[in-house]
Formats: structure tokens, C-alpha cells, sequence
């Protein structure tokens, strides 16, 4: 996330401080109700994923735990990241 954050900064310091709200309150959403969100069976491994503009939110579920395994531009290489 600091990474991205840094990145959007440089052009809007502003936007990079809301993104990051953004993202905090989508990860609140998947802590709430993390089922709900799809499986990513293209990914190996047992994560979901939930969108957030051109981002993806890419996570498990562990023992009734949500471990967030990473924040990614959708265009990366999400499987090779992981």
C-alpha cells in the first residue's frame, strides 16, 4: 500500500491519502463478510479477490481469520506476485 501510495503522491499528494481511506474501508468490508467475495481459482491457493477501481484486493480466509496477501494494480502479473 505505501508503495502505491508513494506512486499516486507524486502527481496528487491529496488523491494518495484518500486512495489509501478507500482501500482501508474496502478491507473493512472483506473483514466483515469475506465470503462473499469471489474465489480465485485461477490463482493457486485458496484467495479471493475484491475490486476497488483498477486495484484488486487479493486475500485468504484462515481459521475464521482474512489475511491480506497483497494490493495490486489489476494489470500486473497477479500470479506471479503471489
Amino acid at each position: 500500500m505505501d508503495s502505491i501510495a508513494d506512486f499516486i503522491r507524486r502527481d496528487n499528494p491529496v488523491r494518495a491519502e484518500s486512495f489509501i481511506e478507500e482501500v482501508a474501508r474496502k478491507i473493512e468490508t472483506i473483514a466483515e463478510r469475506p465470503m462473499s467475495f469471489p474465489l480465485r481459482t485461477d490463482l493457486e491457493g485458496s484467495f479471493r479477490s475484491a475490486l476497488h477501481g483498477s486495484y484488486l484486493v487479493i486475500f485468504g480466509v484462515r481459521d475464521e481469520e482474512v489475511v491480506i496477501a497483497r494490493v495490486v494494480h489489476g494489470a500486473r502479473d497477479i500470479e506471479n506476485l503471489l
